[in-house]
């Protein structure tokens, strides 16, 4: 539904998140962690729809644990996508699943072969690298702030 990423001198709460309680989602949460100097925060709002289960919790960490992602919208080739990824063991059936993985495995320049309207970020915590992206389009939004 919604996906906030900030650095900021200051940490948030889940009260931001809530600022879109009216909307109806199900589920939020927010994640911190260090970069470098920086102390960055990803918060999720979602209404559940394609994986009910806490295994399309979010934000969401590859299975090597080293990306996390907060994602809106919707991945149609997903599946196709999953079947590249064959060492994984998957948790759940959600497209924010697959593509945490598959970014993991293929890197950030993975994003043109996915097919669908979206918004999400992705922390790299192997080169340290946050990445906001979105489809051509820009359906989906996301909020961020440094």
């Amino acid at each position: 539904m919604c996906g906030i990423v900030g650095t900021v001198n200051k940490p948030f709460d889940k009260s931001l998140l809530e600022l879109i309680a009216h909307r109806g989602p199900d589920d939020s949460d927010i994640v911190n962690f260090r970069s470098g100097s920086n102390e960055i925060y990803l918060g999720h709002v979602r209404l559940s729809i394609q994986d009910l289960s806490v295994a399309g919790h979010q934000p969401m960490y590859s299975a090597c644990g080293n990306f996390v992602i907060i994602f809106n919208g919707e991945i149609y080739n997903h599946l196709d996508l999953r079947e590249k990824l064959s060492a994984i063991e998957w948790r759940g059936h959600s497209d924010t699943e697959t593509i945490v993985n598959y970014m993991a495995e293929y890197g950030v320049e993975s994003v043109k072969d996915f097919n669908g309207i979206f918004g999400f970020a992705l922390f790299d915590g192997v080169n340290e690298k946050l990445y906001i992206v979105r489809d051509r389009y820009g359906v989906n939004y996301l909020f961020y702030s440094k």
